[in-house]
């Protein structure tokens, strides 16, 4: 096994990840049905767009697993990253080189064309840090005109390119998000 976890870091991480959004999609600490893994990453889901075709709830790293849970996807797609110490947000600006962040948002976007929704998330942790989500800022507006108390939060917004693209968007802790985010916002039912 590769120095740092390999693969199975990842794994573990996604599982963790979606354990998280169930508790928040449902309001239940226990809760653990409603998100999972989608096949193979979305890669499924790319390879058949690639074709003409379409798959319904498979684009980017999570997927629902439960109808109720479905809302939350025809908003944003999610990509899950662990690790990836190199992947640095801030070199999108302060750097000529695109970096691996750069590829993370080019892959979110492409899964958000793929699935046809409006938004985008990254949930990334590095080695020793706090798990941060990242999403576009046409988003953040959405979220703050449903309500959302995001504002009150520390964050920071970026503006740069990724792979060529101009891209703007938000990253703040997934925790501060989960907690300042109602999923009712994204059209969960009581």
């Amino acid at each position: 096994m590769r120095r740092g976890g390999g693969k199975s870091k990842g794994t573990h991480f996604e599982r963790k990840i979606c354990y998280q959004l169930c508790a928040w999609w449902f309001g239940e600490p226990d809760a653990e049905d409603g998100f999972w893994r989608s096949h193979a990453s979305g890669a499924r889901a790319t390879n058949r767009a690639k074709k003409g075709k379409d798959t319904t709830n498979q684009a980017g790293d999570i997927c629902a697993t439960r109808k109720e849970c479905e809302p939350l996807l025809r908003y944003t797609t999610i990509e899950t990253k662990c690790g990836r110490n190199k992947a640095d947000p801030f070199a999108l600006v302060d750097s000529k080189n695109n970096n691996e962040f750069g590829a993370f948002v080019k892959q979110a976007r492409l899964a958000s064309r793929i699935a046809e929704v409006s938004f985008w998330w990254i949930i990334h942790k590095r080695d020793y840090k706090e798990v941060m989500i990242y999403f576009p800022t046409s988003m953040y507006y959405f979220l703050c005109r449903r309500g959302s108390s995001v504002k009150s939060t520390r964050m920071v917004a970026f503006a740069g390119k990724a792979n060529g693209v101009r891209v703007k968007f938000i990253g703040m802790r997934f925790d501060d998000f989960l907690a300042r985010v109602d999923p009712k916002v994204f059209g969960k039912k009581e």
